[in-house]
């Protein structure tokens, strides 16, 4: 074996003419080891361009540690059908092996495009650690910082970790922190995503094999925005694929999650799920997260929801979530919730709700479509300040 070891090596405006590896390409038996090294200007110049900085093949595998990618070779936008496809990256993963990416930096200081900050396309065990994404925009790729996309047939399931990361101010088509399409439920936990407000899908898993239950846990969301519908001012899209969900019933758990400061140009400031057929069969659960200062027009300042299974609410925080009116005489619904769905049920309990106001439901609206709903040992504090706004909780 030849074992590899680089540390606090610089790499600066290297090409190479193929598609893979601009500065560094490896594919060893041996564990590799690349650590406080520095990327920038590199380039990959083939046509998929393939880990301009990093290409990892088959048998690699190791540790990416204390790295820093600045400026590698921009993307130049493309047609349709490369939205979707793999490459234009600065690392590129296509490993069936265990890959740590840990304490690296992305990011942007010049005003052009980039190229994707990690590009997996074959299945492996990956884990993206404590590491940020910054200024990152790749225009109509997807996936501007994490991209997992897989056409190879492998034996191997795709194991993906994504903890204690920071994504910020980053666009890209769909998916401006992540786009997942994989088979296997991944591991996101901790991780900040904030100033994210280009108006697209911020963070979006697809999953391609029929999946029950999927759980995001101690994230937060603060300060981004979207200008769709489904996603609300998070603009999170976490489902199975539409010719495999077909509105079949799947979890979705938020576990000590925080939502602040996030923005929907319609319903939804924090969340709304329900519009598509692909997310109208999602069951959602909400345990001890934050919503605090979101924001929506006409209905839901936290959560717009219109999903058909059951919704569970438990343990919760809402503080000084707003919902305006679109136009004059447009009355506004739900500070904190707005359900409208036929779903069996809803249960809210062990919540909190504060300062919030709207014309009707100042915390709370539920629609009698809604088939059975139990609020149970829920705190009610300064909802309609002003008088003018009348029931704290409505059920219409």
């Amino acid at each position: 074996y030849i074992y590899i070891n680089m540390t606090e090596c610089r790499f600066i405006d290297n090409y190479c003419e193929g598609a893979r590896g601009g500065a560094l390409y490896f594919n060893p038996s041996a564990p590799i080891l690349i650590e406080r090294c520095y990327f920038s200007g590199n380039c990959a110049q083939g046509e998929t361009q393939e880990g301009h900085c990093i290409y990892l093949s088959t048998r690699a595998n190791g540790i990416i540690q204390d790295c820093e990618f600045v400026d590698n070779y921009p993307y130049t936008p493309e047609s349709e059908e490369y939205k979707f496809t793999s490459g234009y990256s600065q690392v590129h993963l296509h490993s069936s092996r265990s890959i740590t990416i840990s304490r690296c930096a992305f990011r942007r200081s010049q005003a052009n495009l980039t190229s994707r900050g990690i590009d997996i396309d074959y299945p492996g065990s990956i884990s993206i650690i404590n590491s940020t994404f910054s200024d990152l925009d790749t225009s109509d790729l997807h996936g501007a910082c994490i991209h997992y996309n897989t056409t190879d047939r492998s034996i191997f399931d795709d194991d993906i970790e994504v903890y204690g990361c920071i994504f910020s101010n980053n666009d890209a088509a769909n998916g401006c922190t992540l786009y997942l399409n994989l088979s296997n439920s991944p591991t996101i936990r901790k991780n900040t995503i904030m100033n994210h407000r280009s108006g697209h899908h911020i963070f979006s898993i697809f999953y391609n094999s029929f999946l029950d239950s999927s759980t995001i846990t101690e994230c937060t969301f603060r300060n981004c925005s979207t200008i769709y519908e489904d996603g609300g001012g998070s603009g999170i899209w976490i489902a199975n694929e539409e010719f495999i969900s077909n509105g079949r019933p799947a979890d979705l758990i938020f576990e000590k999650c925080i939502w602040e400061n996030n923005e929907a140009y319609d319903r939804g400031g924090a969340l709304h799920y329900g519009k598509s057929k692909t997310l109208v069969g999602v069951s959602l659960t909400f345990d001890l997260c934050q919503f605090i200062r979101n924001r929506a027009y006409n209905c839901g300042g936290a959560l717009s929801l219109i999903t058909k299974s059951p919704i569970s609410i438990h343990r919760c925080t809402f503080t000084s979530n707003e919902v305006i009116s679109n136009s004059t005489g447009d009355i506004t619904h739900g500070a904190s919730i707005f359900i409208n769905s036929s779903t069996p049920y809803v249960g809210i309990s062990l919540c909190t709700f504060n300062n919030e106001t709207a014309d009707d439901g100042n915390a709370i609206f539920i629609t009698r479509s809604v088939q059975t709903c139990y609020i149970s040992d829920c705190i009610f504090e300064n909802c309609a300040r002003n008088q003018l706004k009348e029931g704290t909780i409505v059920i219409s």
